[in-house]
């Protein structure tokens, strides 16, 4: 991809923002693995219909600064395994692994191309300690439990919580972002807005 092209800008425009924002500074080989990575999403997008087709330039301003958004949230949760649930193109997780590469991913997608995607974006950009389950969460019978959940546009937090009941702890935490209209409904849950630059979302932090 060329260095001029609008996903390039756009990733370029990110990083200005964050970085006058105050926000935690990200390493160079950071930027590289998300730059690495909006490309992959980006091809993969004209096949798989990851991204619709009106986001593919603006991928990084309209999905991935949405996820990074989130990593501040969940750094105050020491010694962290993070499950991620309907993972997809790799929104929120992927972009959550390379700024927490300490951290163990549990990523569940039950959707089998989706799941392959994921895999080979884990092969090429060499992440350790991510692992792709194949599966919906439901059916999920592994002993795995998380310090957080995340998961992409939730419209009813309460429904989420119950799929993963068997796979937290009482002090665990769901951190998510809100549809629009997504009401929390959870006692001791925090719905905070996020604003950088033109793009804006809701951020659920959520006790399990």
């Amino acid at each position: 991809m060329e260095a001029s092209s609008p996903l390039e800008a756009d990733l370029e425009r990110v990083r200005s923002l964050w970085d006058s924002e105050r926000r935690k500074s990200l390493t160079e080989c950071q930027w590289s693995l998300i730059k690495s990575y909006s490309n992959l999403l980006y091809e993969a997008s004209f096949k798989l219909n990851l991204v619709s087709p009106a986001d593919r330039d603006l991928l990084v301003s309209r999905h991935i600064w949405r996820a990074l958004s989130m990593g501040p949230h969940i750094a105050l949760i020491p010694n962290k395994t993070i499950l991620d649930v309907g993972s997809g193109s790799g929104i929120p997780a992927i972009p959550l692994k390379i700024y927490h590469p300490m951290s163990r991913f549990f990523l569940v997608e039950s959707r089998r191309k989706r799941a392959n995607f994921l895999k080979s974006v884990i092969r090429k950009l060499r992440l350790k300690e991510i692992t792709v389950i194949n599966s919906r969460i439901e059916d999920w019978d592994d002993d795995v439990v998380a310090d957080v959940v995340t998961s992409r546009s939730v419209a009813n937090p309460t429904s989420l919580r119950n799929w993963v009941a068997n796979h937290v702890h009482k002090k665990s935490m769901l951190v998510c972002t809100l549809n629009k209209a997504g009401k929390v409904g959870v006692e001791g849950a925090k719905d905070i807005l996020l604003e950088s630059g033109e793009e804006a979302m809701r951020l659920g932090i959520i006790p399990l």
